[in-house]
């Protein structure tokens, strides 16, 4: 653990919100170093923010992107200063199992987090949507499988800060962390970041594209239809106008003392790609990650060819023909959103397949396809999933299943586009569908 001059070591508790400790006598120096609370979370926040530049190495903690959501939110031009994200190449932390969720959960939330705020920080909106920095080129990827994270900040060409967040090893979605601060003049460290910064290869997270279905019909369809087409850049745009977007959406659903309730999220330009302040349900692009998670097989290693990875996701498959996108990947994506924007990890088997449904996009020659799933929450005295999803911040609002339509028009397209079988399928307050979930 590293000694620090007081005078550094004060400041650095300003910024941070952790407590100075007193070394052993005669050292005549301070260590800082304490577990972070909430309000050190908002002061790291704001560290980042007033940064002219800012090393991110290992996994970025889920608290520290809330909290510099919020801060980013709150201003009315949204900022950031040039940030270097260095953290465990996607098929690393990817390919972990499914026995190792919570990790992979932690990793897909620091990494989506940061790439969200870093899209809204540095796009422009044109045609009502967000135009995008080149997601492919978002985040570097090391060989160190590590989630402890490294802040190392400039702030106007001055000495740089280090700050060391390690988590403790608990075994939970949420654990806590310890903070310390790094001497400025560590020139190991600053060998160890320009190596990084040679070694390190582009993070690809590429998404499904699917042949677009012809002659289609009106509502529900069978998702064996859907045959892979392609994969694009997470949040790119495809080559292939012709092609259809399968998407997961989860109904997730709560009972209150006022009834059966729905719980929407607000989309926001850190958060979403379009429809900027409508209300929707949970919604996740299917990825080549849950593709390859339902085959039991791996996503390519640092693959930079899409039309590559997509050969070699094939070849994994079993070189199959038609190759079809598997049911489970939906399910796979339902999971993976739930736990990223309610920050809950929940079994696979308590998601329940509802219906598929293709939808056109009213402004784009592009279909959609929609798995629909419904999630019950568990509500006791023991655990409150309601109210540890309704902690994440403001863009989560809770409506009555009776009152869901009273101004539909700040509802999304699904929601309107589906309402009368949403109705009757998910918003129903049907209490036997709701007790079929209280025992997980």
């Amino acid at each position: 653990m590293p000694n620090l001059h007081s005078d550094d070591a004060r400041a650095a508790a300003r910024l941070v919100g952790i407590p100075i400790q007193a070394t052993p006598a005669g050292q005549g120096e301070l260590l800082l170093r304490g577990t972070v609370t909430e309000s050190g979370w908002r002061s790291l926040a704001g560290l980042i923010i007033d940064a002219t530049r800012i090393w991110v190495v290992g996994v970025m903690p889920q608290p520290l992107v809330e909290a510099l959501q919020r801060e980013v939110e709150a201003m009315a031009e949204p900022r950031l200063p040039d940030i270097e994200y260095y953290t465990p190449r996607s098929e690393l932390a990817l390919n972990l199992g499914r026995e190792l969720h919570c990790y992979v959960n932690r990793w897909q939330a620091g990494y989506m987090g940061l790439r969200n705020l870093v899209n809204a920080a540095h796009g422009q909106r044109a045609r009502g949507e967000l135009a995008r920095v080149e997601h492919r080129h978002f985040g570097t990827g090391i060989s160190a499988l590590s989630f402890n994270c490294l802040l190392h900040v400039v702030v106007n060409d001055g000495p740089a800060r280090s700050i060391m967040l390690s988590e403790l090893l608990e075994d939970g979605d949420h654990p806590d962390h310890i903070a310390q601060v790094l001497p400025s003049s560590d020139a190991g460290l600053n060998d160890y970041l320009e190596r990084l910064r040679r070694d390190g290869k582009p993070i690809r997270l590429r998404e499904v594209r699917c042949r677009g279905m012809e002659n289609p019909t009106s509502g529900e369809v069978e998702p064996d239809r859907l045959r892979i087409g392609e994969l694009v850049p997470l949040g790119g745009v495809s080559r292939n106008p012709n092609l259809l977007r399968p998407i997961s959406i989860v109904v997730v659903r709560c009972h209150s003392p006022a009834g059966l309730e729905v719980l929407l999220k607000r989309r926001t330009p850190l958060t979403d790609t379009d429809d900027f302040g409508k209300l929707s349900l949970l919604s996740a692009r299917v990825q080549e990650v849950d593709v390859a998670s339902a085959l039991g097989a791996t996503v390519s290693p640092s693959e930079e060819s899409d039309i590559a990875a997509l050969e070699d996701l094939w070849l994994a498959a079993g070189s199959p023909h038609p190759f079809v996108l598997p049911a489970e990947a939906f399910r796979l994506a339902a999971r993976r959103e739930v736990s990223l924007t309610l920050g809950l990890h929940v079994e696979l088997d308590r998601f329940e397949r509802k219906g598929f449904h293709l939808v056109q996009h009213e402004s784009e020659s592009v279909q959609l396809a929609f798995m629909v799933f419904t999630l019950d929450l568990v509500r006791s005295g023991q655990l409150d999933e309601l109210r540890v999803a309704l902690s994440r911040g403001p863009n989560l609002v809770r409506v009555l299943a009776p009152d869901l339509y009273n101004d539909e028009g700040q509802l999304n397209r699904l929601l309107r586009q589906r309402r009368k079988w949403l109705t009757k399928a998910c918003f129903s307050d049907d209490s036997e569908v709701l007790d079929d979930s209280s025992g997980h």
